[in-house]
């Protein structure tokens, strides 16, 4: 990808700076999350890091953005207000636009279950909000989803 030549004037010399030399992520990251203060603090996260980020605050929202921006990453929790995340994760996986796109799921549903379904239903990797710290879900994303 090419990036423009950013030209700095500083006194009467001019200072070159290469915008290939700075690390610019772009992947694009979509967290669904109902609970306000987690979801801005996994923005702010992903943010810091280098990631673009979009958020939802219900799987109604989600739908459109997903179908909208195409994120390379879904952080999905997967008891939401209007729909299961589950549910939310079979409709896009329905839609050839969002069909392989991955997704994290959170959520504090702990039963062999509901994990089964998740991976059956195309989640890649859950996690436990109880077990996991904002370092341990953007280790995950960096290592597992959007490694290049």
């Amino acid at each position: 990808m090419m990036f423009p030549l950013v030209i700095l004037v500083w006194s009467s010399n001019l200072l070159c700076l290469s915008m290939e030399s700075m690390k610019i992520s772009t992947k694009h990251l979509l967290i669904v999350e109902d609970d306000d203060l987690m979801r801005d603090e996994l923005s702010h996260s992903f943010t810091q890091n280098g990631y673009g980020v979009s958020t939802a605050k219900n799987a109604k929202e989600a739908m459109v953005i997903a179908l909208e921006k195409h994120p390379d990453l879904i952080v999905l929790d997967l008891l939401l207000p209007d729909m299961s995340g589950l549910e939310m994760l079979r409709k896009l996986r329905a839609d050839s636009r969002t069909h392989d796109t991955p997704a994290l799921i959170l959520s504090n549903v702990k039963s062999e279950e509901t994990l089964a379904e998740a991976v059956e239903v195309g989640g890649c990797d859950y996690l436990f909000k109880s077990d996991w710290s904002l370092e341990d879900v953007l280790k995950k994303v960096n290592e597992k989803f959007l490694v290049e």
